[in-house]
């Protein structure tokens, strides 16, 4: 296989997609392309993106025809498999961002069974594992993780108004310590 001529504009853009496409395998494409480009053989490249050199050969005889298209795959965004469609994870979106007491639904908080029982009752779909509800409730930008009793990361010094009280829970106890009633030792409880 012959060497690829690419231009400048075409480098730098595929330096770009090198470094920040969130897709893997756009990287990847881009990488092939650029090595081939500095002369590296189909072995080597195969080696450096982990792929066979039969899909390393096919990626570079795409961007013979297509140029810089040729590594997009066409896959980022797709919903074909998807149990629900764009406009149900929209509706599933705007509920969220009420509490499930407004949807009559029981509870004071979104929670994954709570969730689950919501799209199962409104769209009929059920998904096997939890995972699932906890990409619905990412998309709403909601956390599936329960709160920290204190953040350990905020400012002390900007803290002025915390009481006695809440700074005592959010500094770690001593262990209490004991008098061993059989040996009359102290040991930590």
């Amino acid at each position: 296989m012959r060497n690829i001529e690419i231009s400048d504009d075409e480098r730098l853009l595929l330096r770009q997609y090198v470094r920040t496409s969130p897709v893997a395998l756009i990287r990847l494409k881009a990488q092939a392309v650029l090595m081939r480009q500095n002369g590296m053989k189909l072995a080597g490249i195969s080696d450096v993106v982990s792929r066979g050199e039969r899909a390393v050969r096919g990626w570079l005889t795409d961007w013979d025809e297509q140029r810089i298209a040729s590594i997009f795959s066409g896959h980022v965004g797709n919903e074909n498999a998807a149990k629900l469609s764009k406009e149900k994870k929209e509706e599933i979106k705007e509920a969220l961002g009420k509490p499930p007491s407004e949807r009559g639904l029981p509870k004071a908080f979104w929670d994954v069974p709570t969730l689950k029982t919501y799209t199962q009752a409104t769209f009929g779909v059920v998904y096997e594992s939890e995972r699932s509800y906890h990409f619905l409730l990412r998309f709403s930008n909601l956390s599936f993780k329960y709160p920290q009793a204190c953040d350990y990361r905020r400012d002390e010094a900007k803290a002025v108004f915390l009481n006695a009280f809440t700074l005592s829970l959010c500094r770690p106890m001593r262990p209490t310590r004991t008098r061993s009633k059989k040996y009359g030792k102290i040991r930590n409880a």
